[in-house]
């Protein structure tokens, strides 16, 4: 059955509550703290008040994603959020997308076969094995391939060696986990350098060198490329017997006839947020945000991570001239007054010569505004591509 993320988006929403053939109920996602006295806030910032503390190894219900940090169930509040950083998912709620998919009982795909899932499914993941999820089936541990389930927090759930492969050959491979289309392998470890294919995400790698913090370099048909580190998940195990399936088109043709739709699905996403105030190291949308928590947020929420400031999110996509520009891409701004093309600002290019962002000069906060204002013109930097 062919699937988006609208229909997707659906049916996470009409199936959170609705008796599956899996698990009879969507329960809470849940996670263990990392760290002893561990602040929850009341909001999603550190600078809200402390309303509790956890410590090493407490259990905490999570309730969604709020930018950098998971809403929590918490007795006695109302709003409760910890940062994500302080706690391991270790068990989270999942959509099947896939038709018949088979369920293995071990995380191979030689593994005896145990049963199957039906498209729309509802299944609780605890776990990463290479690229199969281990899920709850029948109260028994068995597994998935990742490529058929979604899930906003399964991206985050521990990973596993499994004692069933620990007799088998190991090595170092990487499996793409970029969940805005194609990734891209380029000749050299530069965000500017030219892509050669643009590969299907679950393509699986062997790792060549990962010692570069931004960059892993792979190996594909008898050559070295670079995977920027956003894009994979870098495992030593049994390696997957799949192949990479390349997507046979150039970098700007496949997004024009994959992501065009992407971009105005984010497009229309974001617009819901006109007239959010403007805060200063904000990231909920609904209650404020600065101009990188704007598009950070927004792209999050739509499968795509980026840095948390604007002078690091440029370096999250390609760089695009301002003749080039479209829908989806990141536009940037020196707002500093230093005039020296340091980026101080970014927002979203709409398309029509406009941009959607949060300005700390406007009431609204959230605004649209036109790359032909002339302060815009005055200040404007530059642009990168992320979709």
């Amino acid at each position: 059955m062919a699937y988006n993320k609208n229909s997707i988006k659906a049916l996470l929403l009409s199936t959170f509550m609705i008796v599956g053939s899996v698990n009879s109920v969507f329960a809470d996602n849940k996670g263990v703290v990392k760290e002893d006295n561990s602040a929850v806030n009341a909001e999603s910032s550190v600078d809200s008040t402390v309303v509790k503390n956890f410590n090493k190894g407490d259990s905490v219900n999570l309730l969604q994603i709020d930018g950098d940090f998971y809403k929590v169930a918490l007795e006695g509040a109302e709003n409760a959020f910890i940062l994500e950083s302080l706690v391991n998912v270790v068990e989270a709620n999942a959509l099947v997308i896939g038709d018949h998919v088979k369920v293995f009982k071990l995380p191979n795909d030689g593994s005896e076969v145990v049963g199957e899932i039906a498209y729309g499914d509802t299944v609780v993941v605890n776990g990463l094995d290479g690229s199969f999820y281990r899920i709850k089936y029948n109260e028994s541990d068995c597994y998935v391939k990742s490529e058929y389930i979604m899930g906003d927090m399964i991206y985050s759930v521990q990973k596993i060696d499994s004692a069933e492969n620990n007799g088998a050959d190991k090595t170092k491979f990487v499996t793409l986990v970029s969940k805005s289309g194609g990734v891209n392998l380029r000749k050299g470890a530069d965000i500017d350098s030219e892509v050669v294919y643009v590969m299907e995400r679950n393509s699986v790698f062997d790792v060549l060198d990962d010692s570069d913090p931004s960059w892993v370099k792979v190996a594909y048909d008898g050559a070295e490329y670079f995977v920027h580190r956003d894009c994979v998940i870098v495992q030593t195990g049994v390696k997957p017997d799949r192949k990479p399936v390349v997507i046979s088109k150039p970098q700007e043709e496949y997004y024009e006839a994959v992501n065009a739709s992407k971009a105005d699905e984010i497009i229309s996403y974001a617009k819901k947020f006109l007239g959010t105030p403007y805060v200063w190291g904000g990231t909920n949308l609904s209650r404020g945000v600065d101009c990188s928590g704007f598009t950070y947020s927004v792209m999050r929420a739509n499968g795509i991570y980026l840095n948390r400031t604007s002078r690091e999110q440029i370096y999250n996509g390609s760089r695009v001239s301002k003749s080039n520009l479209q829908k989806g891409d990141l536009v940037f701004f020196d707002t500093s007054g230093s005039n020296n093309g340091a980026i101080s600002h970014v927002g979203l290019y709409i398309g029509n010569g406009q941009f959607i962002h949060s300005a700390s000069g406007k009431k609204s906060g959230v605004t649209i505004s036109s790359l032909s204002e002339s302060y815009y013109i005055r200040t404007y930097v530059s642009a990168c591509r992320v979709l």
